[in-house]
């Protein structure tokens, strides 16, 4: 991996406790939560990167930053995969681009897998749906560096919190998802860890959440039991954290969780819903609603320590 390693300063998240089956956030928990999905998400869809287009400086540049944030905060029982990958583009060119991939080094019988993919557009970019700006910097707040916030705080919280008692959580960035999620592809592949991961949450646009409407969508598979219950079990907390609570089966398998789950991994994708900023330059930081990240954050954390008390 090209790996010069960012300097910026962590700023500690304490484990959270559960009461009955909610998290419990005192105010500095969730200022801390906040100052990190902001951190990561105004990180990421800077103009110096350019919208971390797979196979370029700037995804290489976002690689970094995501490494030296991870490494931050793995417990010593953890490594780092880092994998670069080709594949073809438009059927004549071949690009580079890296996965980043971080999971205990002893194999259990049963993982969680926290993934998102990490690349954007870059300017000028065929799937742009801008116009008169298609030139201008893509910058990818929402899709996806939001969706990499919440995936890494989650993570970051599982494997540092007593309080849950679930699966070993893996946590799985993937580039090459805006050309074809050849980064997913890549990753079932060459993993050895596939046939451990006993359930899957993807994140892809999970910043927009609307301060009236709350709805967190899910989508997910037909007849899977497990994700069923999982889902019953985080729709019995929705009201508590007020959100509204939407599973859809509906262009699941247009996602990476639907790839996941053709390879038999119960898997699931979590959004806050399209919007007009999408793959255009106007999808900016200042757009992301980081309160509602803080409760989506809360919400799932709760979820998961619950289901697998």
């Amino acid at each position: 991996m090209k790996n010069v390693l960012f300097g910026l300063i962590l700023i500690s998240l304490p484990a959270l406790t559960l009461s009955g089956q909610v998290s419990s956030f005192n105010k500095q928990d969730s200022v801390a939560i906040r100052q990190k999905l902001e951190q990561h998400v105004y990180t990421l869809a800077a103009d110096s990167m350019s919208g971390r287009p797979a196979g370029t400086v700037y995804e290489a540049k976002a690689g970094r930053y995501l490494v030296n944030e991870i490494r931050k905060c793995i417990p010593a029982e953890y490594e780092f995969h880092i994998r670069e990958f080709s594949f073809v583009v438009n059927d004549t060119t071949w690009n580079t681009a890296t996965n980043i991939c971080v999971r205990p080094d002893s194999i259990s019988k049963t993982l969680l897998l926290l993934t998102a993919h990490y690349d954007h557009l870059p300017p000028g970019s065929p799937y742009s749906k801008s116009i008169r700006k298609r030139d201008e910097c893509h910058p990818g707040a929402d899709d996806n560096a939001s969706g990499v916030a919440m995936a890494m705080e989650l993570f970051r919280a599982l494997i540092s919190d007593s309080s849950y008692f679930g699966p070993e959580p893996v946590l799985l960035l993937t580039s090459g998802h805006e050309q074809g999620m050849h980064g997913t592809k890549e990753w079932l592949e060459s993993s050895r860890c596939v046939d451990s991961i006993s359930m899957a949450l993807n994140f892809d646009m999970i910043g927009r959440m609307d301060d009236d409407v709350r709805i967190l969508n899910i989508l997910m598979p037909r007849n899977d039991l497990n994700l069923q219950s999982f889902v019953q079990k985080l729709k019995s907390n929705s009201t508590t954290y007020k959100i509204k609570l939407i599973s859809r089966y509906e262009k699941f398998y247009q996602t990476d969780a639907g790839l996941l789950f053709k390879k038999g991994i119960p898997a699931m994708s979590v959004n806050t819903g399209m919007h007009h900023d999408y793959h255009r330059p106007s999808d900016t930081p200042d757009k992301i609603n980081l309160n509602k990240m803080i409760n989506i954050f809360a919400f799932l954390h709760s979820g998961l320590c619950d289901f697998y008390k």
